[in-house]
């Protein structure tokens, strides 16, 4: 099996010879933890979450001490205290560029979902489907991880889905 949930929220992909571990943290933001050599199948590293308190000039998470800018956004906003490189930036209708992309929810698939847009893309695989959505604006972001076992390849896309009807 090459997507293995290690724990709620916490996923291991797994190829022929690369590990690569995510999860969501307790305020469900998906933060990146490990891309490497394999580890071995129920490796957790939440361990290593360790939050920054030495700098001020970031973004309180839910009035807790623990700042966004501290972990490594597996899907980076922009304007949340994110001060480097970002995937999306969105507005509100009062033009407040504030993007606050949580985990939702994961699925895996049996094999890569098709796209739309007609590009080529690799057949078979097993594909991880992790949902992130912001319901204040009502715009989710649907990451897909296919990962080919027998091979050392992982294959990343996202898709934004504007729900907000606006």
């Amino acid at each position: 099996m090459s997507i293995i949930q290690i724990a709620e929220k916490q996923f291991h992909l797994r190829g022929k010879n690369f590990s690569y571990l995510f999860g969501a943290d307790r305020f469900d933001y998906l933060s990146h933890q490990y891309f490497g050599a394999a580890l071995p199948e129920q490796t957790d590293l939440r361990y290593l979450y360790q939050p920054h308190y030495k700098n001020d000039y970031t973004a309180q998470i839910d009035g807790a001490r623990d700042r966004y800018s501290s972990i490594f956004p597996e899907y980076p906003v922009a304007n949340y205290g994110e001060f480097r490189d970002f995937a999306i930036s969105a507005e509100d209708q009062r033009g407040v560029p504030v993007v606050d992309l949580r985990y939702e929810s994961a699925r895996v698939l049996s094999e890569k979902p098709k796209i739309s847009s007609g590009i080529p893309v690799a057949r078979g695989g097993e594909t991880l489907e992790v949902t992130l959505a912001d319901r204040t604006l009502g715009l989710s972001v649907r990451l897909y991880y296919t990962v080919y076992a027998k091979e050392s390849i992982l294959t990343r896309r996202a898709v934004i889905v504007n729900e907000s009807g606006e």
